[in-house]
């Protein structure tokens, strides 16, 4: 290889480093250094060529007995002798496979991230070296399981703070790297191995599919941003359909129902992954049964199916929703002892007791309250919290009327699976306070009220 050879490599870096906004100025990087060919390349452009500040970061995954031990000594060796920071994680991973109930690849892969995120923290970015052979492997590996729109799409060249500046190389295009520069590095004798379904797809498949098309990996790579863009502009039309959809309680039966199918997935993939984020669940993956069994409730208009992990998906009366673990039916109660902050059927709480006054210039404070807030010397020392119970009945405050709460939900429209989740206050056998009504006649806050008992709900959990 010549200079223009090797210019032309360092280009195909530096143009995904430039297309997907790699490597904000300044930002420190951790380096995935393994001592292999990819690696060595990667760390040794960022570090060497680009003056990133970088750390290497060594997974010694404890699977190779002699040899593993002689990577780690290499990749120390490789860093001290250029000046480049090195940490060092050892872990056996096929012991901890085994009490994770995990495979040995998806351990290691658990393992590699957790450290990488430890060490970069929330502002660093993630250097990993996977190359366009990397991408073709994977590919297929998706197609060969069985797999969509999203597993055609491959390794992204950028995932949050992962980055891959070596998407565009072949793997041959790494070695030229290494031998242009003099980058001596480690054979990991595992990739020789057949047993591992990706050594497979790359010792026999590959190299078939090449005398059929020499230039592969770039038709996959074409593939693949290609697949991207489309991903980018259905994700963002399922996302105009769920904001049309959304209401007060949930999403519109009607308006779901009519989006084209590879709409209503994304939509609905992306209503229950929003609805975990919002509650700090991790939120199961939807599989094309789930997704049918979804679209086959919005069809009918009612129905409820589990999607596993806790989470749930119903329609009732027009409107669909997600209920995160088993809600209803389920009868709840605790004591009142301000201040105090509880959880509440994925609701956080915050209970706490302010002082009043009888000045006129109060009275925007306790109007303020009087939704969220009771008269505290109006509630018995032995008052709780808790949901509705059969036979209750609430009188609001200034409409001089008593009703069952079964009736006053039916006139608010309350879907009647969320009934068991609205939070209410009891004192000496009745209801002082309703979510989403306000406290009880004789309850309220008024000029003559010295302390109120003020309720805040949020989404979440309590700590």
């Amino acid at each position: 290889m010549n200079r223009d050879g090797i210019a032309r490599i360092c280009g195909k870096i530096e143009r995904a480093v430039q297309e997907f906004s790699m490597l904000p100025a300044d930002t420190p990087v951790i380096v995935g250094f393994s001592g292999g060919a990819d690696s060595t390349a990667l760390l040794h452009y960022l570090a060497e060529i680009r003056n990133v500040p970088v750390t290497a970061a060594h997974i010694n995954h404890q699977l190779r007995g002699e040899e593993s031990q002689r990577d780690e000594r290499w990749a120390q060796a490789f860093c001290e002798a250029r000046g480049i920071p090195v940490r060092v994680h050892r872990e056996d991973v096929e012991r901890t496979a085994r009490e994770h109930r995990q495979s040995v690849e998806e351990r290691g892969r658990q393992v590699r991230y957790a450290f990488f995120q430890e060490l970069a923290g929330p502002a660093g970015r993630i250097a990993t070296a996977h190359t366009a052979s990397d991408q073709v492997e994977t590919v297929l590996y998706h197609l060969a399981k069985g797999t969509g729109h999203k597993g055609m799409q491959g390794i992204p060249p950028v995932r949050g703070n992962i980055v891959r500046p070596l998407c565009f190389l072949t793997r041959e295009e790494v070695e030229a790297y290494c031998r242009w520069y003099g980058l001596d590095y480690v054979q990991d004798s595992t990739n020789f191995c057949r047993e591992y379904t990706r050594n497979r797809i790359r010792l026999d498949v590959l190299p078939l599919l090449r005398e059929i098309n020499p230039k592969v990996e770039q038709a996959v790579l074409r593939l693949t941003g290609q697949l991207r863009e489309e991903e980018e502009y259905l994700q963002g039309q399922a996302e105009k359909g769920l904001r049309q959809a959304a209401t007060p309680l949930g999403y519109r039966v009607d308006d779901l129902r009519e989006l084209p199918p590879p709409l209503l997935a994304r939509a609905l993939e992306k209503m229950v992954r929003e609805a975990g984020e919002k509650q700090g669940m991790h939120p199961p993956r939807l599989s094309e049964e789930k997704i049918r069994a979804m679209g086959g409730i919005l069809r009918k208009g009612m129905g409820k199916v589990s999607l596993g992990k806790g989470f749930s998906f119903c329609a009732e009366q027009g409107v669909s929703f997600l209920i995160l673990g088993n809600l209803t039916k389920k009868t709840w109660r605790s004591s009142v002892f301000p201040p105090q902050t509880f959880s509440f059927f994925g609701k956080m709480v915050r209970v706490s007791l302010r002082n009043c006054t009888k000045s006129k210039n109060e009275m925007d404070f306790h109007n303020l309250l009087f939704h969220n807030a009771v008269d505290y010397d109006t509630i018995a020392s032995d008052a709780i919290w808790r949901n509705r119970r059969e036979g209750d009945f609430f009188s609001p405050c200034g409409r001089g009327i008593t009703k069952p709460l079964k009736k006053l939900f039916n006139e608010a429209h309350i879907l009647p699976s969320r009934r068991d989740q609205i939070l209410l206050l009891e004192s000496c056998g009745k209801i002082a306070w309703l979510e989403g009504f306000g406290p009880a006649q004789g309850h309220e806050i008024t000029g003559h009220t010295r302390r109120a008992l003020q309720i805040q709900i949020t989404e979440g959990t309590a700590p």
